[in-house]
């Protein structure tokens, strides 16, 4: 059996029906959750664009992951402020 390959993108294609069963935002989560303690994740976030499978993506959900990682490397965020993070 092949070891798991290190990087996310390649172990999520390496791992296969699973990993094309799973949303973009899943597997967005699923990377989130895989960087290393401390991690820059724009920076991640840019390196994971670089591969080539992202780069020029032609399955919808590699498009659509490819524009969440985008977000990401450019520190956007979607989500509501926390009601006590608001000031009056």
């Amino acid at each position: 059996m092949d070891a798991e390959p290190k990087s996310f993108s390649h172990r999520m294609a390496w791992r296969g029906k699973h990993a094309l069963a799973m949303s973009p935002e899943d597997v967005l989560i699923q990377w989130l959750l895989w960087l290393p303690a401390g991690a820059d994740p724009a920076a991640a976030a840019i390196a994971e664009l670089r591969r080539p499978e992202l780069l020029r993506p032609v399955d919808p959900r590699l498009m659509r992951l490819a524009a969440l990682l985008q977000d990401v490397a450019a520190g956007v965020s979607r989500a509501r402020p926390h009601p006590s993070a608001v000031r009056s």
